[in-house]
């Protein structure tokens, strides 16, 4: 039987099913996570939310990967883990940070950042001679509105380290692409409140032409 450390989940059926999923397969998971109840009231309302059946429910700062690291390796040392999983995109970067300091299996945490940060993939693509659109990355409204004239409308907008198609946009001209800007503006941090990564660039656009 294998011990598993889950670090946070997906809210809703994959907070469901995953636990289930371990608990089936006969392994057990400890629980991490910034904040429980966050998963709990998606449970339907009279059962028990299969989080709950972990052998271990531990809270700590998910967001702060660095001190996170030395925590999550005293917790090895008394819990012992066989593996670290996640269900969340957001955690995928600590998920492996986690596994290469426990000497855990998974993929390297350079190749997990940069899957997970759609300009660097496309740069890690480019490198490897894998043609792509143009795009660039800028911070400041000046520099993304001179970067979408070099590269010709129409556009499209996206954050660097959201996921699920959130604030993605086709721009056609210049007043589309501040509307999309200031939108991105106004969500400073995603669900999990954790917009202050050390390799994100939250208010980044990139732009790439259709």
């Amino acid at each position: 039987m294998a011990h598993l450390l889950v670090v946070e989940s997906w809210v809703g059926s994959m907070s469901r099913l995953l636990p289930r999923a371990i608990r089936e397969n006969g392994h057990a998971f400890t629980f991490l996570t910034r904040d429980l109840h966050h998963y709990l009231r998606s449970a339907p309302e009279g059962t028990a939310h299969p989080l709950l059946g972990a052998r271990n429910v531990i809270t700590a700062d998910t967001n702060d990967v660095e001190a996170l690291l030395p925590e999550v390796e005293r917790l090895h040392g008394v819990l012992g883990f066989d593996g670290v999983v996640t269900s969340c995109d957001y955690y995928l970067p600590a998920v492996a940070r986690i596994a290469e300091r426990l000497g855990l299996p998974g993929p390297g945490p350079e190749a997990v950042r940069n899957a997970c940060r759609k300009d660097a993939t496309r740069r890690v693509l480019a490198d490897a001679g894998v043609p792509g659109p143009r795009f660039a990355v800028r911070e400041e409204w000046a520099d993304i509105a001179r970067a979408a004239r070099e590269i010709g409308y129409p556009l499209v907008v996206k954050p660097v380290d959201l996921c699920a198609g959130m604030y993605v946009r086709r721009v056609d001209d210049e007043a589309q692409l501040a509307d999309a800007c200031r939108s991105l503006a106004d969500f400073p941090v995603n669900a999990r409140a954790s917009g202050a990564r050390p390799w994100s660039c939250w208010k980044s656009c990139w732009t790439a032409r259709r």
